[in-house]
């Protein structure tokens, strides 16, 4: 069986980004698979590669502003603290455009914030006098 495996060299990499880029821009609910699917359109068919979870995790990365994970070395230097401390807040302009990025990121770590949030007192509270005192709270 002849090895499918499609490896894209930086041209068709960059081809991809900045078309998925383009697309989230002009449709900004569009799932990750839908991005990675349409995205590689300008690419010839026979470059194209199955949208999995590797694919989508590059193009979420890829949006994101981070190192790719399918472009680090297995000894990549992470940036600490100190060296991001050094960055200055985005302007204006360009938080407007990462709108979409915080929406996507919000989606994905929903559960996380729901769990936080429902741990603060004040909403147990709130959430215990609505539906009595025996299922607010777990503790007994």
């Amino acid at each position: 069986m002849p090895n499918t495996r499609i490896f894209w060299t930086t041209q068709e990499k960059d081809t991809v980004l900045s078309t998925a880029r383009k697309l989230r821009e002009q449709h900004p609910r569009l799932t990750l698979k839908q991005l990675g699917s349409r995205a590689q359109a300008p690419l010839p068919k026979a470059r194209r590669r199955p949208v999995n979870n590797k694919l989508t995790s590059w193009l979420s990365a890829a949006f994101k502003g981070a190192t790719p994970p399918t472009t680090r070395g297995p000894r990549a230097a992470k940036v600490g603290k100190r060296a991001r401390a050094g960055t200055t807040a985005a302007p204006r302009a360009t938080r407007a455009a990462e709108a979409p990025n915080v929406l996507q990121t919000l989606i994905e770590h929903g559960a996380t914030i729901l769990s936080g949030m429902l741990r603060h007192p004040s909403v147990r509270e709130a959430v215990g006098s609505t539906f009595g005192r025996g299922t607010a709270s777990r503790k007994r």
